[in-house]
C-alpha cells in the first residue's frame, strides 16, 4: 500500500478519538434529549469507522463505511441541537456538538478524497491490477488456518462491535400538566345517540383519565453472526462451549509460566494446547465473541487470568474493534488484573494492538500508561514519540520502563540519545533503580562509555547499589581492564550476593579462581552465597566436581495451599539432582592440578576460550535453568548488539527461529578465541558526560 493510501485510514481514527470525547462531554451536560437514541447512533458510528480503519482505502465497504459513520454522527448532532433549542441549557452541549461537527466533516471530506482515489485506480488497470491481488476483505474471508508453535490471527466473518457508550440517564423532566383526550365531534344521529350513551354509562369519563399509551419497545439488537444458522438449543450449547473454552484458555495462560523443575523447552506442550484452545474457540464462529466480555465480568474479585483470557482470544482475532474493546475493558479494570493483560497483550499477534494501544501513552493514569510502555516495549514496537510522552511526566517509575523498553526499540541514534539524558537524571536524582536500568539498556545496546562509569561506581563506591550494579554488569560485559576495579570492589563486600558471584562467572577471568574458593570457604553457612560461588567456579572451568543430592521439591503451591498441607503433615516429594561440590579442599586440589594449564591472558567459559557461540549454546540448552537465561540474553545482547526481538518469555518455537538466526550471527563474529568481545560500538561522543570531563579509558580485546 501507497504512503497515501495508508495516510488515507487517519482521519477514521480521529473522527473516532472524536466521538468518544464528545460522548464524555454529553454525558455531563445537564440538557434533556433522547440519551438512548444517541448512544446507540454513537456506537453505530464509531462501528462504522472500526471498520474503515479494517479495510483498504481502494475498497468499495471503506468509503461506505466512511459516508455511513459521517451520517450517524449528524443523525446524533441533530437530535441534540434540535433539543438545544429555545432551552437555557444549551451552552452545556456546545462543546460535544462542535467536536461532532468536525468530526462529520473530516469523514466527509476524507469520504471524498477515498472516492477519487478509487475512481484513479479504476481508470488505470494496471495499478487496479496490483491493488485487486490483495483481495477485497470486504467480500472475501481468509481462510481458517490452524495455530502451530505461534498463534494465527483468525479472520472472522462479522459486524464490528461499537464500543459501550453509555450517555446516562437523563434527568427528570417537570411533571406534565393535565391534558384532555381527544374525543371526536358526533357527526351523525347515531353517533350523537352514542356520545349520550357513553356520558351516561361512565364510559366517556373512563376514557377521558385514561393512561397514555406505552411508547413502542426499541428494537431488537441486531443478529448475530455463527459460523453456521444454529437452531435454539444449538446456541445455548455453544454457549457453553465458549465458556468452556475459555476457562482453559485462562488456566492454560498461567500453566505456560514456568515453575523451577521445568525448562524453557518444557513450555512447548502447554502453549500448543492453548493455542488449540484459542482455534476451537475461533471456529465456533463471530456469535460467540460477545461471551468473551460476560466470562471476564462473571468474577466478582480481580483475576488476572480472566483478564489473559479476555486479551489474548481477542488479541487472536482480526479487528480494531475489538482491541479498541479490550482498552475499554483495561481501563476500568484494578491494577491487580493488569497483568494478565500485559501477558495476554504481548503474546497476542494482531497488529491492531500496536495501533490502539500507543493511545494508553498519553492517558492521565500514570499506571496505564507504564503498562503501555511495557507492553509495546516487549512487543518491540514502542512508537518514536513515546520518549517526548513518557519523559514530559517527569515519573521515576515510567523513566525505568522506558529505558527497559529503549534496549530493544527505536533506531540506534534516537534510542541512545534519550537513555543518555535518563542516565544523567539518575545520577542528578540518585535514582539507583533508574541507573539500573538506564546501563543495563545502554550496554545491551553496545555502548562502551557506560563501563567507564561503571568503573568510576567502582572505584568511588558513592552507592551500595550502584556498587552492585557496577560490579553485576561489568561482570557479565566486561573487559580485561575492568579486573582490578572487580576485584576491589567485591572484596569490600561484607557478604557478596549470588547475583554478583554468579556474574563473575561469566566474567571468565582465571584471577577471579582464589577469589570464588575463599568465598565458599570464607561463608560456608550461606548457603545461597555458596552455590551461586560454585557455579561460577564450574561455569569458567568445567571441572566436573559434581555430586547427586536429594532435595526437596519446589511444587510451586500458593502459600496458604502449602500452609495447609504443612498442617496436616503432607510428605514433602523429593527429588534427585546433581549439584556443584561446595568443598573449597576439592576445588583447591583441582586448581593445583588444571588451573596452569589455561591461559590466563583469555576469557574461560566451560575450561575453554571463550567464543560468543557458547552463549547462544547456552540460550538453546534444556538444561539451563529458565532463571538464567535473561543473564545469557543480555550477554548475547551486549556482543551482537542487537537480539533481532528475542526475548526468553516469548513463544518456544518464535525463540528457537530467533536462536537460529542468532547463531548465524555469532558464527559470523571476528575474533580469536577467548576475547571478550564487548567493544563493538562507535567512538564515544565528546558530548556524553555525566561528571567531570576526562578521557574514557577504551580497551581492544586481547588478540
Amino acid at each position: 500500500m501507497s504512503d497515501f493510501l495508508e495516510q488515507l485510514q487517519h482521519p477514521a481514527r480521529i473522527a473516532k478519538n472524536a466521538v468518544e470525547v464528545a460522548s464524555r462531554e454529553l454525558t455531563a451536560a445537564a440538557l434533556v434529549y433522547d440519551r438512548t437514541l444517541v448512544a446507540e447512533l454513537l456506537r453505530q458510528a464509531v462501528a462504522g469507522l472500526y471498520l474503515a480503519l479494517d479495510t483498504r482505502p481502494e475498497e468499495a465497504a471503506h468509503a461506505e463505511a466512511l459516508h455511513e459513520s459521517a451520517a450517524r454522527i449528524g443523525d446524533a448532532e441533530r437530535l441534540v441541537s434540535r433539543a438545544a433549542e429555545n432551552s437555557p441549557l444549551a451552552a452545556t452541549v456546545h462543546k460535544p456538538l462542535a467536536i461532532l461537527a468536525d468530526a462529520r466533516k473530516l469523514l466527509l471530506e476524507q469520504a471524498e478524497k477515498v472516492t477519487d482515489e478509487q475512481l484513479r485506480l479504476l481508470s488505470d488497470p494496471k495499478r487496479w491490477a496490483i491493488a485487486s491481488a490483495h483481495g477485497d476483505a470486504s467480500s472475501e474471508v481468509p481462510p481458517f488456518r490452524a495455530s502451530l508453535g505461534v498463534p494465527h490471527v483468525h479472520h472472522l466473518r462479522r459486524p464490528r462491535i461499537p464500543p459501550a457508550i453509555d450517555l446516562g440517564e437523563n434527568p427528570a423532566p417537570p411533571p406534565k400538566a393535565a391534558t384532555s383526550v381527544s374525543i371526536p365531534r358526533p357527526k351523525t344521529l347515531e353517533e350523537l345517540a352514542a356520545f349520550a350513551k357513553a356520558a351516561q354509562d361512565g364510559s366517556l369519563a373512563k376514557k377521558l383519565l385514561e393512561e397514555p399509551e406505552e411508547p413502542p419497545a426499541a428494537p431488537p439488537p441486531a443478529e448475530v453472526i455463527y459460523a453456521y444458522e444454529p437452531a435454539v438449543e444449538e446456541r445455548e450449547v455453544l454457549r457453553a462451549l465458549a465458556r468452556d473454552t475459555l476457562e482453559d484458555i485462562g488456566s492454560l495462560g498461567n500453566l505456560r509460566h514456568p515453575i523451577p523443575t521445568e525448562t524453557w523447552l518444557d513450555q512447548a506442550p502447554f502453549e500448543q494446547r492453548l493455542l488449540n484452545n484459542v482455534d476451537y474457540f475461533a471456529s465456533l464462529g463471530a456469535g460467540v465473541l460477545g461471551h468473551v466480555a460476560i466470562y471476564h465480568r462473571e468474577s466478582e474479585v480481580p483475576d488476572p487470568m480472566r483478564a489473559f483470557a479476555l486479551s489474548f482470544t481477542l488479541g487472536c482475532i482480526e479487528g480494531r474493534d475489538l482491541m479498541g474493546l479490550v482498552v475499554s475493558v483495561l481501563k476500568q479494570r484494578p491494577p491487580e488484573e493488569w497483568p494478565g493483560f500485559v501477558d495476554g497483550l504481548t503474546l497476542a499477534p494482531n497488529p491492531a494492538i500496536d495501533e490502539v494501544l500507543p493511545e494508553l501513552l498519553t492517558h492521565p493514569n500514570l499506571g496505564l500508561v507504564g503498562l503501555a510502555v511495557d507492553v509495546l516495549g516487549e512487543r518491540g514496537t514502542l512508537p518514536k514519540d513515546v520518549v517526548g510522552w513518557v519523559r514530559g511526566r517527569e515519573n521515576p517509575d515510567l523513566d525505568v520502563r522506558l529505558s527497559r523498553a529503549l534496549a530493544r526499540n527505536l533506531d540506534q541514534e534516537t534510542a541512545t540519545l534519550a537513555l543518555e539524558d535518563l542516565f544523567r537524571r539518575s545520577v542528578d536524582l540518585g535514582d539507583d533503580a533508574l541507573f539500573a536500568a538506564t546501563t543495563r539498556a545502554l550496554l545491551s545496546r553496545g555502548h562502551s562509555p557506560t563501563r567507564e562509569a561503571l568503573r568510576d561506581e567502582l572505584a568511588t563506591r558513592r552507592s551500595a547499589a550502584r556498587t552492585l550494579v557496577g560490579l553485576e554488569l561489568l561482570g557479565i560485559a566486561g573487559h580485561p581492564d575492568d579486573l582490578p576495579f572487580l576485584l576491589e570492589a567485591v572484596q569490600l563486600l561484607e557478604l557478596p550476593p549470588p547475583h554478583v558471584l554468579r556474574a563473575l562467572g561469566r566474567y571468565g577471568h582465571l584471577a577471579l579462581f582464589p577469589f570464588l574458593v575463599d568465598v565458599l570457604r570464607r561463608f560456608e553457612g550461606e548457603e545461597a552465597v555458596v552455590e551461586a560461588a560454585g557455579e561460577a567456579l564450574d561455569r569458567i572451568s568445567a571441572a566436573g566436581l559434581r555430586k547427586k543430592v536429594e532435595e526437596p521439591w519446589e511444587t510451586g503451591l500458593p502459600p496458604e495451599l502449602q500452609g495447609a498441607a504443612d498442617a496436616v503433615g503432607a510428605p514433602k516429594p523429593m527429588r534427585t539432582v546433581e549439584k556443584v561440590i561446595l568443598d573449597p579442599a576439592s576445588w583447591d586440589a583441582w586448581a593445583k592440578e588444571h588451573l596452569g594449564e589455561l591461559d590466563t591472558r583469555k576469557k574461560h567459559r566451560g575450561g575453554e576460550p571463550f567464543r560468543p557461540l557458547f552463549v547462544i549454546d547456552e540460550l538453546e540448552a534444556k538444561t539451563t535453568p529458565w532463571k538464567q537465561r535473561p543473564d545469557a540474553a543480555f550477554e548475547a545482547a551486549c556482543i551482537l548488539g542487537s537480539l533481532q526481538g528475542f526475548r526468553t518469555d516469548d513463544w518456544v518455537a518464535t525463540q528457537q527461529a530467533k536462536l537460529a538466526e542468532l547463531r548465524r550471527d555469532a558464527n559470523s563474529l571476528d575474533g580469536a578465541p577467548g576475547s571478550w568481545w564487548f567493544d563493538r560500538s562507535p567512538a564515544p561522543r565528546d558530548a556524553w558526560s555525566w561528571g567531570p570531563a576526562k578521557p574514557l579509558r577504551t580497551s581492544k580485546p586481547p588478540a
